[in-house]
């Protein structure tokens, strides 16, 4: 199943749909954790439909006289979330929902020593399920300021190559994850 074609067809249906789209307010936020995230919030009567892509990157490189090593690790994301007001003044709001997404992730590992050469390379991908809790707090008329807290579940296959074996992998993780949100609204 194309995990991708299902939240282009998710996002596209929301946007898209007359009644949505008139008593709609569209947006564009940025994720401030350890991902880079673009977020293209829809606010709607009663609901906060938040489309967005994430990227992250950790490259390690640990070389001394005697060892050189090497790891570099990338994961993307495409993920709809959507989220029912809890309850709403003025300046705060309050919601709960989930986020629903396609994740990919790559990482290549190298070490090297007087004794040994090792590498592996890993490409996975699969889905992530987030039930999430969060505020924002609008500071001017159309930009707020929130935080997201989420239980992020994934689960992830692909393959493996160490040296030269090639194996099969699933890997399933849960975390925890939190995120500091800036919202701006177009009128």
């Amino acid at each position: 199943m194309n995990y991708r074609k299902i939240i282009m067809l998710t996002s596209l249906l929301f946007i898209s749909n007359p009644s949505t789209a008139k008593e709609s307010t569209f947006g564009i936020g940025v994720g401030i954790n350890d991902y880079f995230t673009i977020q293209f919030p829809i606010e709607t009567e009663g609901y906060l439909i938040e489309p967005s892509i994430s990227i992250f990157q950790r490259n390690e490189d640990n070389s001394s006289p005697l060892e050189i090593y090497k790891n570099d690790y990338e994961e993307t994301r495409a993920v709809v979330g959507v989220f029912k007001h809890i309850s709403k003044s003025e300046k705060i709001q309050y919601f709960y929902g989930i986020r629903l997404g396609y994740v990919s992730s790559k990482s290549n590992y190298s070490r090297v020593t007087s004794l040994t050469n090792s590498s592996s390379k890993t490409e996975t991908d699969g889905y992530l399920i987030a039930p999430t809790l969060g505020a924002q707090y609008y500071f001017i008329k159309n930009m707020s300021i929130g935080i997201d807290v989420s239980f992020t579940y994934t689960d992830k296959d692909g393959e493996r190559i160490d040296n030269t074996v090639v194996s099969e992998i699933g890997l399933t993780e849960y975390a925890t994850e939190s995120e500091i949100v800036l919202r701006y609204y177009f009128d």
